[in-house]
Protein backbone atom coordinates (compact mmCIF):
# COMPACT_ATOMS: atom_id res chain seq x y z
CA UNK A 1 0.00 0.00 0.00
CA UNK A 2 1.18 3.50 -0.81
CA UNK A 3 2.07 5.79 2.07
CA UNK A 4 -1.10 7.72 2.79
CA UNK A 5 -1.06 11.46 2.24
CA UNK A 6 -4.34 13.33 1.96
CA UNK A 7 -5.06 15.48 -1.07
CA UNK A 8 -6.78 18.66 0.02
CA UNK A 9 -9.89 19.64 -1.87
CA UNK A 10 -10.68 16.58 -4.01
CA UNK A 11 -13.64 14.34 -3.17
CA UNK A 12 -15.02 11.14 -4.65
CA UNK A 13 -18.67 11.05 -5.75
CA UNK A 14 -20.22 7.69 -4.86
CA UNK A 15 -23.39 7.93 -6.96
CA UNK A 16 -22.31 5.07 -9.24
CA UNK A 17 -20.70 2.70 -6.72
CA UNK A 18 -23.35 -0.01 -7.00
CA UNK A 19 -23.49 0.16 -10.80
CA UNK A 20 -19.94 -1.12 -11.29
CA UNK A 21 -19.19 -4.75 -12.15
CA UNK A 22 -19.06 -6.24 -8.65
CA UNK A 23 -18.45 -5.46 -4.99
CA UNK A 24 -14.68 -6.14 -5.00
CA UNK A 25 -14.31 -3.73 -7.95
CA UNK A 26 -16.11 -0.95 -6.07
CA UNK A 27 -14.20 -1.56 -2.84
CA UNK A 28 -10.87 -1.68 -4.68
CA UNK A 29 -11.75 1.61 -6.35
CA UNK A 30 -12.52 3.25 -3.00
CA UNK A 31 -9.30 1.89 -1.53
CA UNK A 32 -7.35 3.19 -4.52
CA UNK A 33 -8.92 6.62 -3.97
CA UNK A 34 -7.94 6.51 -0.30
CA UNK A 35 -4.41 5.31 -1.02
CA UNK A 36 -3.97 8.17 -3.49
CA UNK A 37 -5.04 10.74 -0.91
CA UNK A 38 -8.81 11.13 -1.35
CA UNK A 39 -10.45 11.38 2.07
CA UNK A 40 -13.86 12.94 1.26
CA UNK A 41 -16.67 10.68 0.01
CA UNK A 42 -20.11 11.94 -1.04
CA UNK A 43 -23.18 9.68 -1.10
CA UNK A 44 -26.96 9.74 -0.51
CA UNK A 45 -29.72 7.28 0.48
CA UNK A 46 -31.25 7.51 -2.97
CA UNK A 47 -28.04 6.58 -4.78
CA UNK A 48 -28.67 3.03 -5.97
CA UNK A 49 -31.52 2.66 -3.47
CA UNK A 50 -29.16 2.65 -0.49
CA UNK A 51 -26.46 0.36 -1.88
CA UNK A 52 -23.99 3.22 -2.36
CA UNK A 53 -24.11 3.91 1.39
CA UNK A 54 -23.78 0.21 2.22
CA UNK A 55 -20.68 -0.18 0.03
CA UNK A 56 -19.14 2.95 1.53
CA UNK A 57 -19.89 1.53 4.98
CA UNK A 58 -17.96 -1.66 4.20
CA UNK A 59 -15.02 0.37 2.86
CA UNK A 60 -14.86 2.77 5.82
CA UNK A 61 -14.29 0.12 8.49
CA UNK A 62 -10.99 0.73 10.31
CA UNK A 63 -10.50 4.08 8.60
CA UNK A 64 -13.51 6.13 9.73
CA UNK A 65 -11.30 8.57 11.64
CA UNK A 66 -9.22 9.14 8.49
CA UNK A 67 -12.05 10.02 6.09
CA UNK A 68 -15.01 12.37 5.78
CA UNK A 69 -18.43 11.07 4.79
CA UNK A 70 -21.20 13.24 3.41
CA UNK A 71 -24.76 11.99 2.95
CA UNK A 72 -28.13 13.59 2.39
CA UNK A 73 -31.76 13.81 3.47
CA UNK A 74 -35.10 15.01 2.18
CA UNK A 75 -35.37 13.23 -1.18
CA UNK A 76 -36.74 9.82 -0.37
CA UNK A 77 -34.74 6.98 1.06
CA UNK A 78 -33.34 3.55 0.38
CA UNK A 79 -35.26 0.37 -0.26
CA UNK A 80 -36.55 -1.08 3.01
CA UNK A 81 -35.21 -4.60 2.58
CA UNK A 82 -31.84 -4.57 0.88
CA UNK A 83 -30.40 -7.89 -0.25
CA UNK A 84 -26.66 -8.48 0.35
CA UNK A 85 -24.63 -6.09 -1.78
CA UNK A 86 -22.78 -8.74 -3.77
CA UNK A 87 -26.05 -10.51 -4.68
CA UNK A 88 -27.69 -7.28 -5.81
CA UNK A 89 -24.72 -6.33 -7.99
CA UNK A 90 -24.57 -9.83 -9.51
CA UNK A 91 -28.28 -9.78 -10.33
CA UNK A 92 -27.84 -6.32 -11.77
CA UNK A 93 -25.07 -7.58 -14.07
CA UNK A 94 -27.04 -10.68 -15.11
CA UNK A 95 -30.09 -8.57 -15.91
CA UNK A 96 -27.87 -6.23 -17.95
CA UNK A 97 -29.54 -3.23 -16.32
CA UNK A 98 -28.11 -0.87 -13.81
CA UNK A 99 -29.44 -0.36 -10.31
CA UNK A 100 -31.00 3.05 -10.39
CA UNK A 101 -28.25 5.41 -9.29
CA UNK A 102 -29.87 8.79 -8.83
CA UNK A 103 -32.71 10.89 -10.19
CA UNK A 104 -30.12 13.45 -11.23
CA UNK A 105 -30.10 17.12 -10.32
CA UNK A 106 -33.08 19.31 -11.02
CA UNK A 107 -32.63 21.17 -14.30
CA UNK A 108 -31.50 24.72 -13.80
CA UNK A 109 -34.53 26.18 -15.54
CA UNK A 110 -37.05 23.95 -13.75
CA UNK A 111 -39.24 25.17 -10.93
CA UNK A 112 -38.49 23.50 -7.63
CA UNK A 113 -41.72 22.31 -6.05
CA UNK A 114 -42.19 22.94 -2.35
CA UNK A 115 -42.23 19.93 -0.07
CA UNK A 116 -42.45 19.96 3.72
CA UNK A 117 -39.52 18.33 5.47
CA UNK A 118 -40.19 17.70 9.13
CA UNK A 119 -38.11 16.46 12.03
CA UNK A 120 -39.40 12.90 11.80
CA UNK A 121 -38.30 12.55 8.17
CA UNK A 122 -34.84 13.94 8.94
CA UNK A 123 -34.47 11.64 11.95
CA UNK A 124 -35.43 8.55 9.90
CA UNK A 125 -33.10 9.54 7.05
CA UNK A 126 -30.19 10.12 9.41
CA UNK A 127 -30.44 6.94 11.45
CA UNK A 128 -31.03 4.77 8.39
CA UNK A 129 -27.96 6.29 6.71
CA UNK A 130 -25.83 5.85 9.83
CA UNK A 131 -26.79 2.17 9.96
CA UNK A 132 -25.96 1.55 6.29
CA UNK A 133 -22.72 3.51 6.60
CA UNK A 134 -21.74 1.71 9.83
CA UNK A 135 -20.91 4.93 11.60
CA UNK A 136 -22.28 6.99 14.45
CA UNK A 137 -21.82 10.42 12.85
CA UNK A 138 -21.67 12.22 9.50
CA UNK A 139 -19.20 14.91 8.54
CA UNK A 140 -21.76 16.58 6.25
CA UNK A 141 -25.54 16.19 6.18
CA UNK A 142 -27.05 17.90 3.14
CA UNK A 143 -30.62 18.69 2.14
CA UNK A 144 -30.97 16.91 -1.21
CA UNK A 145 -32.55 18.97 -4.01
CA UNK A 146 -34.15 21.40 -1.60
CA UNK A 147 -33.79 24.80 0.02
CA UNK A 148 -34.13 26.07 3.59
CA UNK A 149 -37.79 27.11 3.20
CA UNK A 150 -38.71 23.40 2.91
CA UNK A 151 -37.71 22.91 6.55
CA UNK A 152 -40.16 23.41 9.39
CA UNK A 153 -39.00 25.47 12.36
CA UNK A 154 -38.88 22.24 14.34
CA UNK A 155 -36.67 20.54 11.75
CA UNK A 156 -34.28 23.49 11.68
CA UNK A 157 -33.93 23.30 15.46
CA UNK A 158 -33.38 19.57 15.22
CA UNK A 159 -30.56 19.96 12.69
CA UNK A 160 -28.84 22.45 14.99
CA UNK A 161 -29.27 20.00 17.89
CA UNK A 162 -27.63 17.26 15.78
CA UNK A 163 -24.64 19.53 15.22
CA UNK A 164 -24.39 20.36 18.90
CA UNK A 165 -24.52 16.66 19.80
CA UNK A 166 -21.86 15.77 17.21
CA UNK A 167 -24.13 13.49 15.19
CA UNK A 168 -23.37 15.68 12.17
CA UNK A 169 -20.42 18.04 11.87
CA UNK A 170 -21.86 20.34 9.19
CA UNK A 171 -25.25 20.88 7.56
CA UNK A 172 -25.87 22.16 4.06
CA UNK A 173 -27.83 22.03 0.83
CA UNK A 174 -27.16 20.03 -2.32
CA UNK A 175 -29.19 21.55 -5.13
CA UNK A 176 -28.34 23.16 -8.47
CA UNK A 177 -26.85 26.62 -8.46
CA UNK A 178 -29.99 28.28 -9.85
CA UNK A 179 -31.89 27.27 -6.72
CA UNK A 180 -28.96 27.62 -4.35
CA UNK A 181 -28.82 31.34 -5.03
CA UNK A 182 -32.59 31.60 -4.49
CA UNK A 183 -32.46 30.00 -1.05
CA UNK A 184 -34.05 32.53 1.34
CA UNK A 185 -31.82 31.63 4.30
CA UNK A 186 -28.36 30.65 3.08
CA UNK A 187 -26.95 31.74 6.43
CA UNK A 188 -28.51 28.63 8.00
CA UNK A 189 -26.15 26.33 6.08
CA UNK A 190 -22.47 25.55 6.59
CA UNK A 191 -22.05 23.88 3.19
CA UNK A 192 -23.35 24.72 -0.31
CA UNK A 193 -23.03 21.99 -2.93
CA UNK A 194 -23.79 22.77 -6.57
CA UNK A 195 -22.48 22.35 -10.11
CA UNK A 196 -19.55 24.26 -11.58
CA UNK A 197 -17.40 23.71 -14.65
CA UNK A 198 -15.34 25.76 -17.14
CA UNK A 199 -18.36 25.95 -19.46
CA UNK A 200 -20.79 26.74 -16.62
CA UNK A 201 -19.06 29.29 -14.45
CA UNK A 202 -22.02 31.40 -13.34
CA UNK A 203 -21.34 30.36 -9.77
CA UNK A 204 -17.70 31.50 -9.64
CA UNK A 205 -18.63 34.79 -7.98
CA UNK A 206 -20.64 32.97 -5.31
CA UNK A 207 -17.55 32.11 -3.28
CA UNK A 208 -16.74 35.80 -2.87
CA UNK A 209 -20.34 36.57 -1.91
CA UNK A 210 -20.50 33.78 0.67
CA UNK A 211 -16.93 33.29 1.93
CA UNK A 212 -17.97 31.81 5.28
CA UNK A 213 -19.53 28.77 3.62
CA UNK A 214 -17.77 25.66 2.41
CA UNK A 215 -18.50 25.36 -1.32
CA UNK A 216 -18.52 21.94 -2.96
CA UNK A 217 -18.48 21.71 -6.75
CA UNK A 218 -19.73 18.77 -8.78
CA UNK A 219 -20.25 18.01 -12.51
CA UNK A 220 -16.95 19.71 -13.35
CA UNK A 221 -15.97 17.27 -16.11
CA UNK A 222 -19.19 17.17 -18.13
CA UNK A 223 -17.94 19.16 -21.10
CA UNK A 224 -14.33 18.00 -21.46
CA UNK A 225 -15.21 15.92 -24.54
CA UNK A 226 -15.65 19.25 -26.33
CA UNK A 227 -12.10 20.36 -25.48
CA UNK A 228 -9.33 20.53 -28.04
CA UNK A 229 -5.92 21.56 -26.76
CA UNK A 230 -2.99 20.88 -29.09
CA UNK A 231 -0.37 21.05 -26.37
CA UNK A 232 -2.13 18.65 -23.97
CA UNK A 233 -3.10 15.00 -24.44
CA UNK A 234 -6.88 14.40 -24.18
CA UNK A 235 -6.34 11.94 -21.33
CA UNK A 236 -4.94 14.87 -19.28
CA UNK A 237 -8.00 17.11 -19.70
CA UNK A 238 -9.81 15.81 -16.61
CA UNK A 239 -6.87 16.43 -14.27
CA UNK A 240 -6.37 19.89 -15.76
CA UNK A 241 -10.02 20.85 -15.19
CA UNK A 242 -10.07 19.43 -11.66
CA UNK A 243 -6.99 21.49 -10.81
CA UNK A 244 -8.57 24.63 -12.28
CA UNK A 245 -11.85 24.11 -10.40
CA UNK A 246 -9.90 23.55 -7.19
CA UNK A 247 -7.95 26.78 -7.78
CA UNK A 248 -11.26 28.65 -8.09
CA UNK A 249 -12.52 27.04 -4.89
CA UNK A 250 -9.43 26.94 -2.64
CA UNK A 251 -11.27 26.43 0.66
CA UNK A 252 -13.87 23.98 -0.61
CA UNK A 253 -14.00 20.68 -2.45
CA UNK A 254 -14.34 19.41 -6.01
CA UNK A 255 -16.13 16.09 -6.56
CA UNK A 256 -15.46 13.68 -9.39
CA UNK A 257 -16.03 9.99 -10.11
CA UNK A 258 -15.05 7.18 -12.44
CA UNK A 259 -15.40 3.43 -12.31
CA UNK A 260 -12.13 2.83 -14.17
CA UNK A 261 -9.02 2.28 -12.03
CA UNK A 262 -6.60 3.58 -14.66
CA UNK A 263 -8.68 6.67 -15.38
CA UNK A 264 -8.97 7.43 -11.70
CA UNK A 265 -5.25 7.07 -11.08
CA UNK A 266 -4.33 9.17 -14.10
CA UNK A 267 -6.84 11.90 -13.22
CA UNK A 268 -5.39 12.27 -9.73
CA UNK A 269 -1.81 12.23 -10.99
CA UNK A 270 -2.60 14.86 -13.63
CA UNK A 271 -4.43 16.96 -11.03
CA UNK A 272 -1.26 16.91 -8.93
CA UNK A 273 0.75 17.93 -11.98
CA UNK A 274 -1.36 21.03 -12.62
CA UNK A 275 -2.40 22.10 -9.12
CA UNK A 276 0.83 24.03 -8.58
CA UNK A 277 0.35 26.06 -11.77
CA UNK A 278 -1.00 29.62 -11.41
CA UNK A 279 -4.77 29.88 -11.76
CA UNK A 280 -4.39 32.47 -14.53
CA UNK A 281 -2.28 30.05 -16.57
CA UNK A 282 -4.85 27.27 -16.22
CA UNK A 283 -7.63 29.70 -17.13
CA UNK A 284 -5.82 30.74 -20.32
CA UNK A 285 -5.43 27.11 -21.38
CA UNK A 286 -9.07 26.26 -20.73
CA UNK A 287 -10.45 29.46 -22.25
CA UNK A 288 -8.50 28.66 -25.40
CA UNK A 289 -9.93 25.13 -25.41
CA UNK A 290 -13.48 26.50 -25.21
CA UNK A 291 -13.05 29.26 -27.76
Amino acid sequence: MMEHKAISGLGYGCVGLATYSNLPHSLNLLNLAFDMGITYFDTAPIYSKGYSEKILGVFSRNKRDKIQISSKFGLGGASKNLTPISWAMLLNKQNKSKIHASPGPIKSDANISYRRIDQNQIDKNLHSSLKRLRTDYLDCFLLHEGISSFLTDESKSYLLELKKAGKVKKIGSAVNFHHTQQDPDLSFWDVLQYENSPSYNNSDRFIQEYPKHEHIYHSCLKQIKNFHIKSIAPKDYAGLVLAYERKKNPNGKVLFATGDYNHFKHNVQTFQKYIDKPEAQLKDIIDHALS
